[in-house]
């Protein structure tokens, strides 16, 4: 993990940050030998700031990505105490070699931010907030834990959102209002 951030001049602001993490996974094919429920995640994020001089106007700009590969497992036989009722050892698992291969998690998801904010007047202050993100996940299992190709299941969720909002605050001597 890593950070920097600090003025580059004329008002303006910058930061950026990234991080990194990855594990072995801790629960072991008894069929290939592997370590299965792995991850190695990337994660970047950078900001842009200004501020005027008189300080009616800010804006920030904000953007950030993150990369997810997982080798998730899928094991049923845990109670919602969190005691382990299946068979054999909970950090064992069996899946066949054709199987482990289509089996993962994939993820990334990335967005970007604008604020604005604008001091109109002494009782008039006007805000903008407008952000677009998107959500992609792909995940494959094996739902029977076997080492025969019986039953893999998956599921795709993938959204893409934009969304836009303008606030105005009215602080007047015998009248406030917000709208937006």
């Amino acid at each position: 993990r890593g950070s920097i951030r600090g003025p580059i001049g004329a008002g303006f602001f910058a930061g950026a940050s990234a991080s990194y993490d990855r594990h072995d996974g801790y629960i072991r094919n008894t069929v290939t030998g592997h370590r299965l429920n792995g991850r190695e995640a990337h994660t970047l994020r950078a900001k842009l700031r200004y501020q005027s001089s008189d300080r009616k106007l800010e804006a920030s700009l904000a953007a950030d990505r993150t990369d997810d590969d997982a080798t998730p497992v899928f094991k049923n036989g845990y109670l919602p105490s969190g005691e382990w009722s299946g068979l054999g050892d909970p950090q064992e698992f069996a899946s066949d070699a054709v199987t482990e291969a289509q089996v993962g998690r994939r993820t990334l998801h990335e967005g970007v931010a604008l604020r604005m904010r604008l001091q109109a007047s002494e009782s008039l202050e006007l805000i903008s907030v407008t952000g677009w993100r998107d959500f992609g996940s792909t995940t494959v299992y094996d739902a029977d834990a076997s080492a025969l190709p019986l039953l893999i299941t998956g599921a795709d969720n993938n959204s893409e959102t934009f969304s836009q909002e303008v606030l105005g605050f009215f602080d007047g001597h015998q009248l406030r209002a917000t709208f937006g």
